[in-house]
């Protein structure tokens, strides 16, 4: 994928818009990992009947710029999560992203037990597609293709096999128990196929959220969300560097009915040319 300005959801390249202006654009949008993995079960929340459809709109200084869709179901046999976005917008003159993403595992009483995940990602430079599988506590099968340069590789930070023990793909950590009072309490280990990373959750205040119809008006939870890279990455990028920085980055996460589920309601990162905000324009709980 060429350099350009990311729209992640949930993974770093799901969208790719490439911009081309005088600020440089960057990182300013890397943020969208961490709000498509901020999905929260709570303890004792009953699995059995659980769906969410939601749908969220994307905007940097005010202007629309992507749309994202999120699904999952829960029950007794296990779990479902797909993903999908795209472009919108003025952007759409300048490239026509699209992607998808699906991930399937089981819950080993609190702790999600991912099973398998998988992108599909088109832009103006063409497809790319990522296939994992897990083994127990670790991941087994990674393909990627077209697979990455091997100058290019040698240039990111090499993984370990301990690297990928004990990790959540970036949809299977939706379902990390947490209620209002632990929600903003929590390290996410994240391996996406080709880097390991934490997100860092740490409590920043509380405020309101205001919805429209078929979404949620009410108190939410905001949390401030640290991206700290471990292996996999390129020290050089430009997005890796500005994530580290303080750039603001929070998510608004807010109870969906009785269901014992806290989910991202909206997200915020301030860039170079102003907000980038997701904001949620739809939720339907079954």
């Amino acid at each position: 994928m060429a350099d350009g300005l990311m729209l992640n959801f949930p993974r770093p390249n799901i969208i790719l818009i490439k911009l081309r202006a005088p600020i440089d654009l960057a990182a300013a949008t890397a943020f969208l990992a961490a709000l498509a993995v901020l999905f929260a079960l709570a303890p004792g929340a009953s699995a059995a009947e659980t769906r969410l459809n939601a749908k969220y709109g994307v905007s940097i200084a005010g202007f629309p710029v992507g749309k994202a869709y999120l699904s999952y179901a829960l029950n007794d046999q296990g779990y479902k999560v797909t993903g999908s976005g795209r472009t919108s917008g003025v952007v759409r003159l300048f490239s026509d992203g699209h992607g998808k993403v699906s991930a399937t595992g089981k819950l080993n009483g609190a702790r999600p037990m991912p099973a398998a995940y998988a992108y599909d990602v088109t832009d103006d430079d063409g497809k790319e597609t990522l296939e994992m599988a897990f083994s127990g506590n670790r991941v087994g099968k990674v393909q990627i293709n077209p697979p990455e340069h091997p100058e290019k590789m040698k240039r990111r930070v090499p993984l370990k096999s301990s690297h990928k023990i004990g990790v959540l793909d970036p949809l299977s950590a939706l379902f990390v128990p947490a209620d209002a009072g632990t929600v903003c309490n929590r390290t996410l280990p994240i391996f996406d196929g080709e880097q390991r990373f934490d997100l860092v959750l740490t409590r920043k205040r509380t405020d309101q959220f205001h919805g429209g119809k078929e979404n949620y008006t009410g108190r939410v939870v905001v949390c401030a969300v640290s991206y700290r890279p471990i292996a996999g990455h390129r020290t050089d990028k430009k997005e890796v560097k500005y994530l580290q920085q303080d750039s603001g980055m929070e998510i608004w996460m807010a109870p969906v009915g009785g269901t014992g589920i806290m989910a991202p309601v909206s997200g915020r990162l301030n860039t170079k040319i102003g907000p980038l905000i997701v904001h949620a324009r739809r939720f339907q709980v079954n």
